[in-house]
């Protein structure tokens, strides 16, 4: 995207994102939110279950090259910024979701106030981020190590990577798909179909990553992580089982209310975001 600018995801004069659904009354693509939200996710469902089904290659080095990778494939067909990493904020606003305080309060405390968690600034965003997608390559893809070693470098180096937020839209869903491989590549097999909308895990999930960006800290993500890995074994292979229907079923409904509530918003912030040092070891995981 050749605009250094925020604004010039959107259409002109519109909240919705530019697209690939172009035709002559529409130049910049399909300005209907729910209609652009409904192909968005059917597409990037199909094209998630796509690269998951076939064998990732073995000298894949899961560096930011391979997750832009990841992104142009799930999102190429939708999106004219995929695997490339966002412009924004400037100086004056941040990247942030809303969501109730999970830090403060116990996941699904219905006291929780929302409160705001930050992405990281735009400022030298794909060198830090070239850092947090170097700790696979770095610990030789927790290879041999053992498992609890091998879940907290996952949830150390998943935390690391979703605060980066390296992408405009879409980038939970090529996190699960890089972070299926990897897991796969350590030795075990990832269930991610637990942590689609509605599944058992998800709510965990989405509240740990939450925690992480507000507070540094992977335990939350260690523990939800090591409830979906099951070490690959003669008796255990990988399986895809989770057929696109009920992908399709679990998420979509959710992902259409949805769709406008959760797209990061670029707003003041309530309090300056913490400046966290994403990238370095912190002694959780396979340098122990």
């Amino acid at each position: 995207m050749s605009d250094p600018t925020w604004d010039h995801y959107f259409i002109p004069g519109t909240d919705v994102l530019r697209n690939n659904f172009v035709d002559a009354a529409h130049p910049h693509g399909i300005t209907d939110k729910d209609t652009l939200a409904s192909l968005e996710h059917d597409i990037s469902m199909i094209k998630m279950v796509e690269i998951l089904s076939q064998p990732t290659p073995p000298d894949t080095e899961f560096d930011l090259a391979y997750m832009k990778q990841i992104h142009a494939r799930i999102f190429g067909p939708i999106y004219p910024f995929a695997g490339q990493i966002r412009t924004g904020p400037d100086a004056t606003r941040v990247m942030r979701k809303i969501a109730p305080d999970v830090v403060d309060y116990a996941p699904g405390d219905p006291a929780a106030p929302m409160r705001d968690y930050y992405y990281r600034s735009i400022t030298n965003l794909e060198p830090s981020a070239e850092h947090a997608y170097g700790l696979p390559k770095k610990f030789n893809y927790f290879l041999d190590a053992p498992r609890p070693n091998v879940v907290g470098a996952l949830a150390a180096t998943w935390g690391a990577v979703n605060q980066h937020h390296v992408f405009r839209e879409g980038n939970t869903r090529s996190q699960f798909v890089y972070f299926t491989q990897l897991a796969e590549r350590a030795g075990y097999d990832f269930e991610f179909a637990r942590f689609a909308e509605d599944a058992d895990l998800r709510a965990e999930f989405v509240d740990a990553r939450y925690h992480h960006q507000s507070t540094g800290t992977a335990e939350r993500l260690t523990a939800v992580i090591d409830k979906a890995l099951t070490p690959i074994t003669p008796d255990h292979p990988v399986d895809r089982g989770p057929s696109l229907g009920a992908l399709l079923a679990a998420t979509r409904p959710a992902k259409l209310a949805r769709a406008a509530q959760q797209s990061p918003s670029l707003q003041p912030p309530h309090a300056a975001p913490p400046d966290l040092d994403l990238g370095r070891d912190t002694g959780r995981g396979v340098a122990d």
